[in-house]
């Protein structure tokens, strides 16, 4: 995936760190309604417990344009990276999210701890990330 200076990066990168996975794409209604759900989740988090989290956002769009267009338009803060669903290798792909929004928790170790994780919106989504941070 590249990110939204056109680097390539990898999940591999963030290892050591808890990660909330969400595939998503401009046109998705249901993916920008999240996004609201998104910001408040993160105000609920101390900065200290924010440290041990990175908020990844992952869109399938296969308009870099219009995926730009879209974070400047949703003021979503967190990581953004760009793989396109038209590519073969995609993280739609890898992540076999075959619809979306799709959220995943990855451990501190790289392993997938839940494919389909709760959406941002989703109350108990909180205790999830506490737990994996302790």
């Amino acid at each position: 995936m590249k990110n939204i200076n056109g680097e390539q990066v990898s999940l591999n990168d963030f290892k050591g760190k808890v990660l909330y996975v969400d595939i998503w794409a401009s046109w998705c209604g249901p993916c920008r309604k999240q996004f609201p759900y998104s910001k408040k989740l993160k105000t609920q988090l101390s900065k200290r417990q924010l440290k041990k989290i990175e908020f990844i956002y992952i869109s399938i769009d296969n308009d870099s344009e219009k995926w730009k267009k879209s974070i400047n338009d949703l003021d979503v803060d967190g990581l953004h990276f760009l793989s396109p669903a038209s590519h073969p290798n995609g993280a739609g792909v890898y992540f076999e999210a075959f619809s979306i929004p799709r959220y995943i928790l990855i451990d501190r170790n790289g392993i997938i701890i839940h494919h389909n994780a709760k959406r941002p919106s989703d109350p108990k989504l909180i205790d999830d990330l506490l737990h994996l941070i302790k």
